[in-house]
């Protein structure tokens, strides 16, 4: 099981903190989260030799608001592809059919811009934590989605670039399938 950090709360962020009760809830969900995962895994690890595992997320790059230009493209691909705790020699063929796979689809008319360990050169924990307590049986990889699919700040979703992005997945998924055999 993970260490259960409760992160920095700046003097800022004072009026902000939840309550102890609230906040062992959410420990107690992540708690359960890392065993369900840590099962799942074992399980196809058993069942097959191996387990990939996709770990999808989405971030912001308007961060200087409604009104202001996105973040410079040359740090904020469209996907960012997270392959730190790759075992490359095992891996590299796979994620590179998935990041080719995942440019093949068109949103907005144009391929996505799909590149690795931009924006978050580290990884992240969940993937060390895979790594870590599976080694190089599990294939971990984290889609980080730039927020092209929707206004940032006002939330509304651009349905056709979201539906773009799913479709690319899909197909990406397709691939590895494609791959396993």
């Amino acid at each position: 099981m993970p260490p259960r950090a409760r992160g920095h709360v700046g003097t800022a962020d004072l009026a902000r903190v939840p309550p102890e009760q609230e906040i062992e809830a959410s420990l107690v969900v992540h708690d359960r989260f890392y065993r369900m995962i840590e099962q799942v895994v074992a399980r196809q690890i058993e069942t097959f030799g191996i387990a990939v595992v996709i770990d999808i997320h989405s971030y912001n790059h308007r961060r200087d608001g409604a009104g202001q230009a996105p973040a410079d493209p040359s740090g904020n691909p469209d996907i960012d592809v997270g392959l730190t705790e790759l075992d490359r020699v095992r891996f590299r063929p796979l994620a590179q059919a998935l990041m080719h796979r995942l440019r093949e689809v068109p949103v907005r008319g144009n391929a996505p811009d799909v590149r690795a360990n931009v924006r978050y050169p580290d990884g992240g924990h969940f993937p060390k934590w895979l790594h870590a307590r599976f080694g190089s049986q599990v294939c971990a990889i984290t889609l980080e989605y730039k927020k092209m699919f929707m206004d940032e700040w006002s939330a509304t979703a651009d349905i056709v670039a979201l539906e773009a992005l799913r479709a690319g997945l899909l197909h990406a998924l397709d691939g590895i399938r494609e791959h396993l055999k």
